[in-house]
This record gives C-alpha cells, structure tokens and sequence, in this order.
C-alpha cells in the first residue's frame, strides 16, 4: 500500500476519513462501542479544532463511546494501536492515558517499562508499553 501524502497541516491527519476509520476499528474491537457518539463528538466542530484540540477530542470520544472501566478501555486500545493507519495518529492514545488515567495508580506503575532506548523512555508510560508489547 503506498504511503500517505503528509497533508497541508499537521492537524489535518485528524480528519474525518480518519475519525470514520478508527471508528470502524473500534466497532470491531468492542461490539458495545458506539460509533455514532463517538463520530458526533468527534466531528462536531472539527474544522475549528487545532491540532492539539483533535487528538484530545479523540480520546474524549473514546472515552464516552466506549464502555467499561479505564482498564477496560485500554484493554481495548491496546489492540487498537497496531491497526492506526499512521503512527502520528496514535498520540490520541498517550492523551487517553494521561487524561483518563491518572485515578489508577497501579495501572500506571504496571504498564511503565524501563528501556534502554531513550526515545521510548520519553514516551509517556501507556503509549511506550503498547509500543513495545506491539514490537514483540
């Protein structure tokens, strides 16, 4: 499959051919996601949404359209991120962490891997460790 053109902004990899494909991804991943929540709030007002503003949106969409505990969720995600279509777009999954995790401490400390790599090391916890599990 041939790479994507980067677009015209940085922003615009969260568009809605993107929204409309991990939704799909979810969909399959979790029979009680809800596609159309998560679509409304992700494209409600998404031509006004700064980059930062997108990929936090995405895991508030998440976050709502997907039921059960955070760990649940994660649990979810963590077969989520090696089907994102571009690496880019996983940083959703650091901020679903850092904004919906915080509560679970144990979850935190579990997940968190030392590794040599120092570009790993600066990951936020969630986001490495799906990283490498996906490496193994």
């Amino acid at each position: 499959m041939p790479a994507e053109s980067p677009p015209a902004q940085l922003k615009d990899w969260f568009d809605e051919k993107r929204y409309q494909s991990l939704a799909r991804e979810l969909s399959a991943l979790s029979k009680p996601f809800r596609k159309k929540v998560f679509l409304q709030s992700v494209l409600e007002g998404l031509e006004e949404r700064t980059l930062m503003q997108r990929l936090h949106q995405c895991a508030v969409a998440v976050d709502t359209a997907l039921p059960g505990s955070f760990r649940e969720k994660v649990e979810v995600l963590y077969s989520l991120a090696p089907k994102i279509e571009h690496g880019f777009v996983a940083i959703f999954l650091s901020d679903f962490v850092a904004s919906f995790g915080l509560h679970d401490f144990d979850f935190r400390s579990n997940r968190c891997v030392s590794s040599p790599n120092m570009a790993r090391q600066s990951l936020p916890c969630g986001l490495s460790s799906w990283r490498i599990k996906s490496e193994r």
